[in-house]
């Protein structure tokens, strides 16, 4: 299995040399488009990964197959083709090389759009933390602890009572602004 892993980390570093080349900014419209990255997100097309990087997420053994010193090798690689990408992964920071591994090849099969300036983070949590493919790891499930009312007032910000005092007015029967903006002509409506 060690010859086939040196294999894989030289064709994931054969795909790094491959990255598209940034977009020339003195070609586009900068009244239209500020950003470079701005540019590519409406222009560039979605590449399938595998297609791009010349890998195919067969070619990679299950993670159960791999020592952990090569797991964290190709882990590692495979971070930094991402990486050089401009595809960034949004891990939880214990979340084991096995985990991680495993998502990295799976993402082989999707679409992204490549940007030259700036960077896409790839999500790779759920919508729901048991959905999620970090598991346990997720960041998600550990924000689902009770706040006692307390701690609750004090993390809600101006926002969240400007909204809450909206909530509460409508629930009694209130106009939707307060009496000081009865009369202010200056409103645009």
């Amino acid at each position: 299995m060690e010859r086939y892993v040196e294999q894989l980390l030289e064709d994931i570093e054969q795909a790094m040399e491959n990255v598209p080349q940034p977009v020339n900014p003195v070609l586009i419209d900068q009244e239209r488009y500020p950003l470079v990255h701005l540019y590519e997100l409406e222009n560039n097309p979605f590449y399938k990964l595998s297609e791009l990087f010349g890998l195919e997420a067969i070619q990679f053994p299950p993670a159960d197959r791999l020592t952990p010193g090569q797991l964290t090798r190709l882990c590692d690689a495979l971070y930094g083709l991402f990486e050089e990408y401009h595809l960034l992964f949004d891990f939880p920071s214990k979340a084991p090389d096995e985990l991680l591994y495993n998502v990295m090849v799976a993402e082989l099969n999707k679409e992204h759009i490549i940007l030259s300036d700036g960077d896409t983070i790839i999500n790779c949590f759920g919508e729901e933390p048991e959905e999620c493919a970090m598991k346990e790891y997720c960041n998600c499930l550990h924000y689902d602890m009770e706040i006692d009312e307390e701690d609750a007032k004090f993390l809600m910000s101006e926002e969240e009572e400007d909204t809450q005092d909206y909530i509460n007015r409508l629930i009694n029967g209130q106009k939707d602004f307060p009496s000081e903006y009865e009369d202010d002509d200056s409103l645009p409506f």
